[in-house]
């Protein structure tokens, strides 16, 4: 069917030809409740004053705002010579300050902390990496090795002094022959 809304349609049917939906149709043929028209019920009332839901604008947000002046460069003198440095470098330069200079226990604790939480950090990205790359290993000699018996001794790494025979063949009895050891 053409989806022109000028082109003339049958009283009482969608655009596709279908009818509306009972007790949904207006004496013209056109509908009274779907797409931009919602039923009375859930409209608001006009002139009722409540806001909308809607972020005036030109209102931040509390985060923004911080991370903003946490960046902003302010101008610092150290030994005579000015250097231009952001806020939020300031206040640790100024923790660092304390923590060295001055000797208060607090700035000391909590220069220890985080740096405590950035080792920690450090160590769990790399123990993730170290996971991630052991599994793109093993795929990757499973893939090779195809239905062969997998493990650490095909690296020459037998646990427990264990000796591991890999088959081919589909014997089963081949598995329960003593092993050999032709290293």
């Amino acid at each position: 069917m053409d989806d022109d809304d000028d082109a003339p349609r049958p009283e009482g049917r969608r655009k596709d030809g279908k009818p509306f939906k009972p007790d949904n149709t207006r004496d013209d043929g056109s509908y009274v409740v779907g797409k931009g028209r919602p039923p009375e019920a859930g409209k608001f009332a006009t002139g009722d004053g409540r806001k909308r839901g809607r972020r005036r604008k030109g209102d931040r947000n509390a985060d923004t705002d911080f991370e903003e002046e946490y960046n902003r460069k302010i101008t610092l003198a150290e030994g005579g010579a000015k250097r231009r440095v952001s806020k939020g470098r300031a206040a640790t330069m100024r923790l660092f300050d304390n923590a060295v200079a001055k000797g208060q226990t607090a700035a000391i604790i909590e220069v220890d902390r985080r740096h405590q939480r950035m080792l920690e950090r450090k160590a769990a990205s790399r123990q993730r990496s170290a996971e991630a790359d052991a599994a793109i290993l093993d795929a990757y000699i499973r893939d090779l090795m195809g239905p062969q018996t997998f493990g650490p001794h095909l690296c020459g790494d037998p646990e427990d002094g264990a000796v591991v025979v890999a088959t081919t063949s589909g014997d089963p009895s081949a598995e329960d022959q003593e092993p050999t050891d032709d290293r």
